[in-house]
């Protein structure tokens, strides 16, 4: 249980500490200048040696701006096949079949894969 000692009297009350007192700011002691650093060597290049170009006087023609060919546009066509089935419709299947032929070759030779007769217990093939 807390006891009330009553009112609080000044003597024993917080005070605050005074206001801090900082010193006068010195004013501010002028600028030195320091001596102009001296210059960077200069590099030599290949090109220094060489006389001022002149300007060209070639004659700049303004592009030309032809608002009647405005609407045109330029459409691509992708001509490979999405799957086999395509390809083999296709009236490119020969060279497509060397493609995938040379392919699974380099595959092979680099050891990518191997073929398995049987899968382990629990485990599926890789679906295409």
């Amino acid at each position: 249980m807390v006891e009330d000692d009553g009112p609080v009297h000044a003597k024993n009350a917080l005070t605050s500490p005074p206001p801090l007192q900082y010193p006068a700011t010195p004013s501010p002691t002028p600028p030195v200048s320091l001596p102009d650093p001296p210059p960077a060597p200069k590099k030599s290049s290949k090109w220094e040696n060489l006389p001022c170009r002149e300007p060209s006087s070639r004659i700049r023609n303004q592009a030309e701006r032809r608002e009647e060919n405005a609407h045109v546009a330029f459409l691509t066509i992708n001509s490979e096949p999405d799957s086999y089935k395509e390809m083999v419709k296709s009236p490119n299947k020969d060279g497509w079949i060397k493609a995938i032929e040379k392919e699974y070759q380099q595959l092979e030779d680099m050891g990518v894969f191997e073929w398995v007769k049987t899968l382990p217990d629990g485990k599926r093939p890789v679906g295409s």
